[in-house]
């Protein structure tokens, strides 16, 4: 093999390893998009834990209020020996990180449903934050024959209610002294609260 030859191989061997790295940096940077902007939305609660003494730690919290595009407007709150820190933040999502302060800078990496990073400035801390469920569901355990008759009892008049259901139907004089049954319950009950007190 002469020297022609040896250098050929060299541009074609660094040529492919130029186009290799190139591919895998666009694969990452595929990876790191795939972060939805509007799935960070809600709260995002957690801890966190001084890098050099894991025994030191507290509660972080942030709440990612919207997400325009990928500008992220949010708020935090975080629990420490010296009491509460409150803050608010304005910036811009980057890939699947989000970095956001001034003093003590936070650099978190979204992977689904939880962040990770650190906080660095002021402070020497891991960062680790779980969102949470969206709101409540509150669900009602009475029995659904009983929220029924609740609901005929608050239905007064012409306002959806069917004609057996409105205090006046069917009745005789006795109508306008007929005591409602949930108004009765109220006042039985505020009654009873001042026999105890």
């Amino acid at each position: 093999m002469n020297a022609a030859d040896c250098a050929k191989r060299r541009r074609v061997l660094a040529g492919l390893a130029v186009s290799v790295a190139a591919v895998l940096v666009s694969v990452a940077g595929v990876v790191a998009q795939n972060v939805d902007p509007q799935s960070l939305v809600g709260q995002w609660d957690g801890n966190w834990t001084e890098k050099s003494e894991s025994k030191v730690n507290g509660r972080y919290y942030i709440t990612i209020e919207r997400v325009e595009g990928n500008r992220v407007f949010g708020r935090g709150e975080v629990h420490s020996r010296s009491g509460k820190t409150e803050f608010q933040f304005v910036r811009t999502l980057q890939g699947n990180h989000l970095t956001y302060g001034r003093d003590n800078v936070t650099d978190l990496t979204i992977d689904g449903n939880r962040m990770e990073g650190t906080a660095i400035g002021r402070t020497n801390w891991r960062v680790k934050l779980n969102k949470q469920n969206e709101l409540p569901v509150t669900i009602f355990s009475t029995h659904p024959l009983r929220r029924a008759r609740v609901a005929c009892d608050l239905l007064h008049d012409r306002h959806g209610a069917l004609a057996d259901e409105r205090d006046w139907h069917r009745m005789g004089a006795h109508a306008l002294t007929r005591e409602r049954p949930a108004w009765g319950a109220l006042k039985r009950a505020a009654q009873e609260d001042q026999w105890r007190g």
